[in-house]
């Protein structure tokens, strides 16, 4: 035993002072825990703009979208450069923007015009009889007989054969006699149906020579005939192709007609305040102290068939020459002229 105790007593010879260093680790422990301790409650220096701009970043919705008043204070958390990169590319994503507008506007646009208004044309000319018996042979006649009256068919702007009155229109093999439908919405300017018996009564005052018709000689050998209440037929007495294209003169009301013998047909009032089925009817006139017209005024037709026009009042004021009417739409009295030569157009107020 006692060896064993003198062995022990070797390898540790000297065991106080082991001891004595237990106290000066828990010293050191204990001054850590103390400036732990200390640090933790110590109270921190407050930066109200530091603690505000925090708040500010953590108060961001959990949609990560920030807000309009959040977007006020990006400027400081941006560099200048950062904050010239987002301005620059805000104005090209706008000019970019602007020009895909601009470019689906004027694709998409369609210029419409508005309805109403009046408009004034000066015609060189003046009319005498706007009655499709009388009116080939003058072009103011048959301008104004243009818009007053219906026809069978009519031309386009294009000058394209359409229908007007008729609702379509068959050929004969032979080629000489053709069988036209007509519409039956038409209306006479006074509210009377149109019907097929007012073709047939013009069609007969065209051939009659005591009517004097300009356009007599050009129906010889054509008869027609009434073949149902909306069917008439034409036949003649050698075949033409282009026969339809001859059906352009304007339809008189029979009533009204009819009581006007034909002898007395040129001299009738009736010639310059027509009654028709067109777009446009009579309105008034104006003559001058030699009895010549002077103006000429035309109402939209509120009860026409086809598409109303745009304009509601035309006024068609006449003149001597070009001269006078060139000087008048310079000073803004007319709206247009209907027809000016070339050598004129140099006359004009740009």
């Amino acid at each position: 035993m006692e060896i064993i105790v003198d062995s022990i007593t070797t390898n540790n010879p000297n065991p106080a002072k082991k001891t004595e260093k237990k106290p000066l680790k828990i010293k050191a422990q204990w001054s850590d825990f103390k400036v732990s301790l200390k640090n933790k409650f110590r109270k921190k220096p407050f930066n109200k703009q530091a603690d505000y701009d925090k708040k500010l970043v953590y108060s961001l919705s959990s949609s990560k979208i920030p807000t309009i008043r959040q977007i006020a204070y990006i400027g400081k958390f941006l560099t200048r450069k950062e904050i010239l990169i987002i301005r620059t590319c805000t104005v090209i994503i706008f000019i970019c923007l602007s020009f895909m507008g601009m470019k689906f506007y004027t694709n998409n646009l369609r210029e419409v015009p508005v309805a109403g208004g009046d408009y004034r044309e000066g015609i060189i000319g003046t009319p005498k009889y706007i009655n499709p018996l009388y009116s080939s042979v003058n072009d103011v006649d048959n301008d104004i007989g243009q818009l007053v009256y219906s026809s069978i068919f009519k031309r386009d702007k294009d000058g394209k054969l359409i229908n007007d009155l008729a609702e379509n229109f068959t050929a004969a093999a032979d080629g000489k006699s053709y069988v036209i439908d007509v519409r039956g919405d038409a209306l006479w300017h006074t509210g009377e149906p149109l019907t097929v018996d007012d073709i047939v009564f013009t069609f007969g005052a065209i051939k009659n020579p005591e009517y004097k018709s300009t356009l007599r000689l050009s129906f010889t050998g054509v008869e027609v005939q009434k073949t149902g209440d909306k069917q008439i037929t034409f036949t003649l007495s050698e075949p033409y192709a282009a026969f339809p294209e001859m059906l352009t003169f304007g339809i008189l009301p029979e009533a009204v007609w009819s009581q006007i013998a034909p002898e007395s047909a040129l001299l009738a009032e009736i010639n310059l305040k027509p009654i028709g089925s067109g777009m446009y009817k009579f309105s008034s006139l104006i003559k001058d102290k030699n009895g010549a017209v002077r103006s000429y005024n035309l109402k939209a037709n509120e009860n026409y068939y086809g598409k109303r026009p745009f304009i509601d009042n035309f006024t068609f004021v006449f003149y001597g020459g070009y001269e006078e009417a060139i000087a008048a739409l310079n000073s803004n009295a007319i709206n247009g002229i209907s027809y000016l030569p070339k050598s004129w157009k140099s006359e004009l107020i740009a």
